[in-house]
């Protein structure tokens, strides 16, 4: 792992969750053959997915399907109104955090009002 861009530090704290039976999410820095590498943490008996963000998300589409102004999506998913208008009319793009939420909102509209709202998540969609 510290050929890839991590410390020794870093590889040693993943090495040991690992040990212990753990899931974890890691992003390493420098893989040139993401095939190759999963080989290799395969032969170690370590499944490696690959998870990249979402690229783009669109966003207008998304609010329209939930039937709700753009001034109701901003407050009800917590956004500032004008930043939604930039997003929908592709003026800016959101960062990849916002593009992630996006997809989460897209996927369980619900949930995410009811984790928003401090409720438990009924864990069913609109």
């Amino acid at each position: 792992m510290a050929k890839r861009g991590l410390t020794l530090l870093q590889a040693k704290r993943i090495a040991t969750r690992l040990a212990k039976g753990e899931s974890i999410a890691v992003e390493i820095p420098t893989v040139e053959d993401f095939i190759a590498f999963e080989q290799d943490l395969k032969r170690l008996g370590i499944i490696a997915e690959r998870r990249d963000p979402p690229a783009a998300v669109n966003v207008k589409e998304i609010r329209e399907r939930l039937g709700l102004s753009q001034e109701e999506f901003a407050m009800r998913f917590g956004f500032d109104a004008a930043s939604l208008r930039n997003w929908e009319q592709q003026r800016t793009v959101p960062e990849i955090a916002v593009r992630s939420f996006f997809k989460v909102i897209q996927a369980d509209p619900g949930a995410v009002e009811s984790a928003l709202a401090g409720h438990p998540a009924t864990g069913h969609g609109r």
